[in-house]
């Protein structure tokens, strides 16, 4: 387990790119934060759990209950189309639903958010 300096939170090896200038040989910043700040899309550190917690621990596109290990925390528009790392613009997804949307918003899929 390794802390990103970006949202602060204890993740496994395989969420930090490799960098061999790092005595751990992992990069600092997970691999969430390294795009936002690549994209000049950072506002803020966005928690995971708080997230999950504030979407009542369900996707928001299928609605069904998701652990916090299986919590996918989608860019509602996504960094690569102008989206920020925020909290408004962040979600609880399931991994199929959030592997559906990509990089897609929900209203071009033609999906409501639930809740």
């Amino acid at each position: 387990m390794k802390t990103c300096y970006g949202c602060k939170e204890q993740k496994d090896a395989d969420s930090f790119y490799k960098d061999k200038s790092h005595p751990s040989g992992l990069s600092g910043y997970c691999k969430e934060c390294s795009r936002a700040i690549l994209l000049d899309a950072w506002v803020e550190d966005v928690k995971r759990n708080i997230v999950w917690d504030r979407d009542g621990r369900h996707c928001k596109m299928c609605q069904v209950f998701v652990s916090l290990e299986e919590m996918h925390l989608d860019h509602i528009v996504p960094l690569s189309r102008g989206g920020k790392h925020s909290y408004v613009n962040t979600q609880t997804l399931c991994g199929p639903c959030n592997l559906y949307k990509g990089v897609r918003t929900l209203e071009e899929l033609g999906v409501l958010p639930n809740g």
